[in-house]
């Protein structure tokens, strides 16, 4: 909703802009009436229009073609207790709140207000309609308000203060007649019912505004056959008359001067009417800018390391279990009891079964990797001791060493006796104090890792930053047929392929995360976690990458997504092929 607030926005800023700059100022009155009404309408619609034509341009700037699947919006509650909305492409399972002063509250109670404003403008004019003698004139009825000097119209029906001279009423009736046989009032309803809705948006304000000057224009155009009687009808009132958006008034003191220019104004010439067809490049990028808002995750994937899960959290996790299973002051394996290492063991078993999948993906021996090169560089001081900096690299190393050490072999028949020195040596109190001292970061690691890059381990590093939609078979643009989601019709279009599968895969994704983890960690607000997967030529889901940020997002959003049924493969000239899926999420936590 704020996305879509946003645009219309910004597109009616745009439209006004040009509006000003280019046409305000000509005398193609029902020219210029039109783009705004027209223009108000095409910024509400704009920003649901997705052409595939210019999404499918945006993926030849980022190297490969992606399928951009649509984003999905969950919340954090069961969902037992969501309400489950599917608009537009989008999930959203928004927990019921009982907040009283949420943004979406106030806009209600916005609308509410600029509701019976309304309702109060419309019970005045009745008020009036009602309390004052009128008469039928043609299919105008004309009621004449007592002590008044005010004139408007309401759509045929025709407002006239009895003070006004009977002289000026004449022209005052051509005028309003005028903006009742054009049905100005139905321009002033619309924009009425804007304000409502986007109370909060000045553009709403000042596109009625421009929509009066008009309307007056018009008006006076068509009523002034005798444009110095005219003149002194708009020039002989005091103007103290109270504005009233939604008539249109004859005497209207901010307008009068406007009025009087354009009445004298020479006519445009026609050759200036081409300047309305600039608003079509405008169109057009606001078409392209929707279409493509969304087909960017990809590049923020290739731009940033994809790996969440690291190394450095593996450490922090294992070190947490093993400090709740053995007490600080069991330091020596054989002080450990049978019971203690059976817990221990159950859980790193347990972490290990719940996060194979990520720990596969990880460098688990980054840091022992490194040690073998910078050996050397490695120095003491003159008290035979190490550096600091030295210290904690070495530290990180033999961390790093006892964590793989034990998961490498957490379900093999390992020797129990290693097992526990490896636990013991983590659970040492030097060693632990340092590595929370540095919260599992090890200082200057960019300055490591660039003397690291002068070795074959240069190739391991880098290898995150390889792109990672080039390595498939064919891009998605000239693909023949797209993978198919179990139960969609492969015999259907392209089109109904595509909407069938994000339809398959939103439903899925909304029904199958847990989203009790954003009250297990604490999180709050909107938090956006990015999904990129393949389907490979047997259909499986396979090399799953996210990027949250939190740990636990990154890897609920992977379990899910390995957990996506066996597709029917893209096909391509007779052949299955690999092809990439980007898939925005995003976690609502009130």
């Amino acid at each position: 909703m704020e996305t879509y607030i946003i645009q219309i926005i910004l597109f009616q800023l745009v439209f006004w802009l040009f509006y000003e700059a280019f046409l305000r100022r000509e005398t193609f009155f029902n020219a210029n009436r039109s783009y705004l009404l027209v223009s108000s309408v095409l910024s509400l619609l704009l920003p649901f229009v997705k052409l595939s034509f210019f999404a499918n341009t945006v993926p030849a700037l980022q190297k490969a073609l992606v399928i951009q699947l649509p984003e999905i919006l969950i919340g954090e509650q069961e969902p037992v207790n969501r309400t489950r909305n599917i608009t537009n492409g989008v999930v959203q399972l928004v927990p019921e709140s009982s907040s009283l002063f949420s943004i979406e509250v106030l806009w209600y109670i916005g609308i509410g207000i600029c509701a019976l404003l309304l309702l109060y403008k419309v019970s005045r004019i009745y008020y009036y309609k009602y309390t004052n003698p009128n008469q039928w004139k043609g299919n105008y009825l004309v009621v004449w308000i007592q002590n008044s000097n005010e004139a408007f119209s309401f759509f045929n029906q025709i407002f006239l203060g009895d003070q006004i001279e009977k002289s000026e009423q004449e022209s005052i009736l051509k005028h309003e007649k005028v903006h009742a046989n054009e049905w100005h009032s139905l321009d002033l309803l619309w924009f009425e019912l804007l304000r409502i809705i986007f109370w909060f948006n000045p553009l709403i304000y000042i596109y009625q505004k421009r929509i009066t000057e008009v309307h007056e224009f018009i008006a006076d155009r068509n009523a002034s056959q005798n444009q110095k009687h005219y003149y002194e009808d708009l020039l002989a009132q005091t103007f103290g008359v109270t504005q009233f958006s939604l008539v249109n008034q004859f005497y209207s003191s901010s307008l009068i001067k406007k009025r009087i220019i354009m009445l004298t104004k020479q006519k445009s010439k026609s050759i200036k009417l081409v300047r309305y067809f600039g608003v079509l490049p405008i169109v057009l990028s606001m078409l392209f800018y929707v279409s493509c808002s969304e087909v960017d995750t990809k590049s923020s994937l290739t731009n940033q390391k994809k790996q969440e899960f690291t190394e450095n959290t593996v450490i922090r996790d294992v070190i947490k279990i093993i400090e709740d299973a053995i007490p600080n002051n069991i330091t020596e394996k054989e002080k450990l009891s049978p019971e203690q290492y059976k817990e221990l063991i159950f859980k790193l078993k347990k972490y290990y079964a719940n996060n194979k999948a990520q720990l596969e993906t990880i460098d688990a021996k980054k840091y022992f990797n490194m040690s073998m090169f910078l050996i050397s560089s490695i120095k003491k001081n003159s008290q035979g001791e190490l550096h600091q900096e030295d210290q904690d690299f070495m530290n990180f190393v033999m961390a790093e060493m006892c964590v793989s050490s034990l998961l490498d072999n957490i379900d093999s028949k390992y020797d129990d006796d290693k097992k526990i020195s490896f636990a013991t040596m983590l659970r040492q109190e030097k060693l632990l104090s340092r590595l929370k001292e540095l919260n599992y970061e090890l200082p200057n690691e960019e300055e490591w890792v660039a003397k690291y890059k002068e070795a074959k381990a240069k190739e391991e590093l880098m290898s995150e930053d390889v792109d990672y939609a080039t390595n498939v078979d064919v891009p998605f643009a000239v693909l023949e047929k797209s993978p198919v989601y179990p139960g969609c019709d492969e015999n259907g279009t392209r089109e109904e392929l595509k909407k069938c599968f994000s339809q398959k895969i939103t439903e899925f994704v909304a029904k199958e995360f847990n989203t009790k983890i954003g009250e297990q960690n604490q999180l709050t607000g909107l938090l956006r976690i990015a999904v990129a997967f393949k389907i490979d030529k047997e259909g499986n889901i396979v090399e799953v990458r996210a990027r949250a940020p939190h740990e636990d997002l990154v890897v609920e959003a992977k379990r899910v997504i390995n957990s996506l049924p066996k597709m029917k493969p893209g096909i391509h000239k007779g052949k299955a092929v690999t092809v990439p899926y980007a898939l925005p999420i995003k976690f609502k936590i009130n």
